[in-house]
């Protein structure tokens, strides 16, 4: 791994400090089966840059990760406010930023990305099992919740591309696959199941012609 030492400027709290900034790094070795790389920068946080007086946490410091901050003028005690619990409250270095960096992609509501976040809080702790196990127990709740729904829903887009090509085999398998991914527990759980038996019945017809859901009754 390379690294330069870069001088910027904290975005929130707009002090300067040299910050770490990975320049280039490879792996060697496979993967294990959760996808983690052998000797991962994940494993450690070393891609997230940390405020030393703020403890503001970004890939690059000098920029926002947040949406609400752009037109906050007090954006330090905002983010003191928001944030302290965090940074005051957990002591692993990569932990804590991996949490930082989660909480701000929450409420981006960008949600794969603080699961990945999460991912990499727990790789970050592995020697204490019962806090681990509790960040990965997160990150999958948040995937069922958040996440999930939207990939049935690009599987399902997918296998109507595939049968309006008639590609009726691949749409057969794609559909098959987002009925697999449906919960009862979902409040349109109903008209998804619906959507789901109307492009299988057209899948089984061959039929490639466009359709549109009002057609589902």
């Amino acid at each position: 791994m390379k690294v330069e030492k870069v001088k910027k400027i904290c975005a929130i709290c707009g002090k300067e400090n040299f910050y770490n900034q990975v320049v280039s790094f490879s792996n060697q070795g496979k993967s294990d089966f959760d996808l983690r790389e052998p000797q991962s920068l994940l494993s450690d946080g070393s891609l997230i840059q940390e405020c030393p007086e703020c403890h503001y946490c970004s890939y690059d410091i000098s920029k926002l990760v947040e949406q609400s901050y752009y037109y906050e003028m007090y954006k330090k005690e905002k983010w003191i406010n928001n944030f302290e619990s965090i940074f005051k409250n957990e002591s692993n270095n990569a932990v804590r930023k991996y949490l930082i960096m989660a909480k701000q992609f929450h409420n981006n509501s960008q949600f794969l990305d603080e699961f990945k976040m999460l991912i990499g809080a727990s790789w970050a702790c592995e020697d204490d099992k019962e806090k681990s196990n509790k960040l990965k127990n997160e990150a999958i709740d948040l995937y069922f919740k958040e996440i999930l729904k939207n990939r049935r829903t690009q599987l399902m887009q997918l296998s109507d591309l595939a049968r309006q090509v008639e590609k009726f085999d691949i749409a057969k398998d794609l559909i098959t696959a987002s009925s697999l991914l449906t919960n009862e527990n979902d409040k349109d759980y109903e008209f998804i199941k619906k959507v789901i038996d109307y492009e299988s019945k057209f899948i089984l017809n061959k039929d490639s012609k466009r359709h549109n859901l009002s057609e589902i009754k």
